[in-house]
């Protein structure tokens, strides 16, 4: 919120600020989708950005942690997808 702010006061146009959104990591699918849509909500361009530890051998794997807090990999293709096609939900 503070570097929205700032963004804002320094005269940068507000469907010009993009927000990147980290989800997998602690959070459930709801919980995700709720900080994306928060964002937007500010008018600014959410973009989800997956989780993952620094020792994964693989780039965009669902762990066995996310998957006990009910993501898969069509829920996690799912969201990232949506935010970053649509254009709709940002306010200009």
């Amino acid at each position: 919120m503070n570097a929205y702010d700032r963004l804002r006061r320094a005269g940068v146009r507000q469907h010009d600020i993009r927000s990147y959104a980290l989800i997998g990591f602690d959070m459930d699918r709801n919980e995700a989708w709720e900080r994306c849509h928060f964002i937007e909500a500010m008018g600014v361009k959410a973009l989800p950005m997956w989780y993952h530890p620094l020792n994964a051998l693989k780039h965009n794997v669902v762990t066995d942690e996310q998957k006990a807090l009910g993501w898969n990999d069509y829920e996690r293709r799912r969201i990232m997808q949506f935010f970053y096609q649509h254009k709709e939900a940002v306010k200009r």
